[in-house]
């Protein structure tokens, strides 16, 4: 005789235990720290790889000017203190919400990223489209047995 397993199943308790919750909880705040702590890392990697390019940005934007004047231009642009200071101060904007200062397009930046949101939006738009008809178009079709198979 077979053992009914549909009364096994009506006679389950769904337990949701302190400990199982506790475990949920405790993976996915651990996952929020690992991916926070990775985005510091590479938020500092790519700062300091961009410090040590060769060249000297202020003066390259202003290669006809005196030393004065490149050396005003470091100073406005803060790349006239070290790298850790540099990165200090970088991280206080960020985390005050001051993405910086073009100084190619002469605006903040947050200004130009509001400006292009509506064109990034309407190309993110058909590339959605698109992929969703690349998919749906072919999917009711099974694919066709290969004559090698028979």
């Amino acid at each position: 005789m077979r053992p009914n397993k549909t009364a096994n199943v009506s006679n389950r308790s769904w337990d949701t235990s302190v400990s199982s919750v506790d475990k949920m909880l405790t993976t996915v705040v651990k996952r929020l720290l690992q991916g926070f702590l990775v985005l510091v890392m590479v938020m500092v990697l790519i700062f300091v790889l961009l410090r040590l390019i060769p060249g000297d940005p202020a003066r390259q934007m202003s290669t006809i000017a005196s030393e004065q004047a490149v050396e005003a231009l470091r100073h406005e642009m803060g790349i006239d203190k070290s790298i850790p200071e540099q990165l200090v101060v970088y991280v206080q904007n960020i985390l005050q919400g001051n993405l910086g200062y073009s100084w190619f397009q002469k605006a903040n930046v947050s200004t130009i990223i509001a400006q292009t949101a509506g064109q990034t939006g309407r190309m993110l738009g058909l590339a959605l489209r698109v992929s969703i008809g690349m998919g749906f178009v072919p999917g009711p079709y099974p694919p066709r047995p290969s004559p090698s198979a028979s």
